[in-house]
């Protein structure tokens, strides 16, 4: 399964192609994580045929169309949400040191810490 590259999508501010290399890792890792579940079912090695392997070879088919058309999906399900996570926890974040800025009669959007947690939520 190959994801669609945002490349074709690249804005003038340089955002697509930095999607496009977060998509072509993740496809990389993806592609890699594969290939040692292929090789950990053995399901390259059609000269075992006893025992587990037997039944390995029996569920070879299951255990392909998982790897490749229902695994990507929950990968990225589960990545998404960790990302809404830690958007989440940056958004507590900046609100607290926003306030803590103005307590101290500081312009919040002036102070290094501010500055630094828009710049991680901008990415």
């Amino acid at each position: 399964m190959v994801a669609h590259s945002p490349v074709s999508k690249s804005h003038s501010d340089g955002t697509g192609l930095a999607a496009a290399g977060v998509t072509l890792r993740l496809e990389e890792s993806f592609a890699q994580m594969k290939g040692i579940l292929r090789e950990m079912f053995q399901l390259e090695r059609g000269d075992l045929d006893f025992g587990l392997y037997r039944i390995m070879a029996l569920k070879a088919e299951k255990i392909e169309t998982f790897l490749n058309h229902d695994l990507l999906p929950q990968v990225r399900r589960v990545l998404k949400g960790v990302s809404d996570e830690e958007r989440a926890a940056l958004d507590k974040e900046l609100v607290q040191a926003r306030q803590s800025a103005r307590s101290l009669g500081v312009d919040p959007e002036t102070t290094p810490k501010v500055m630094a947690l828009k710049e991680q939520l901008a990415k």
